[in-house]
């Protein structure tokens, strides 16, 4: 399984992952999760909070399809069995965590930072969250 988010730091697991699949000949799950946004609430939202929410959410998961269709068609990819997932969630962590065990992964492929990456930490808090919680191994790339 590799989750992408749409970084080239991400994406810089591709060329490893597919070598491994292509000598297992197995399958990679290609993951993008869109999050819904964090709206400032001090009261219980209101019918406008939640359609802009909505909107949001609708206009990223539009991206995110062309995304997951760039990568299936212009990337080291081509030719590996290949099932993309596009997920909606407040939670990414979780929700890559239940994948993981409802499709029975066997590895997870990560980049050590993602989009919103701080080099000032050596992971990104997807990565220490698999580090503490993950049932399944996973691989850790390092990129600068």
């Amino acid at each position: 399984m590799v989750p992408l988010d749409g970084s080239w730091r991400a994406e810089n697991v591709l060329p490893t992952t597919t070598m491994l699949s292509r000598f297992h000949h197995s399958k990679i799950h290609i993951v993008h999760v869109v999050k819904a946004p964090e709206m400032a609430r001090h009261m219980p939202l209101v019918r406008e909070d939640l359609e802009l929410s909505n909107r949001i959410v609708a206009r990223n998961r539009e991206e995110a399809v062309r995304y997951l269709d760039q990568m299936r068609l212009h990337s080291p990819l081509t030719d590996i069995e290949l099932q993309t997932h596009l997920l909606t969630s407040d939670n990414a962590a979780a929700v890559l965590h239940d994948l993981a065990e409802s499709e029975h992964i066997d590895l997870v492929a990560l980049s050590a930072h993602g989009y919103s990456g701080n080099n000032q930490w050596p992971y990104g808090s997807m990565v220490n969250n698999f580090i503490l919680y993950s049932k399944v191994r996973f691989l850790l790339f390092m990129t600068s």
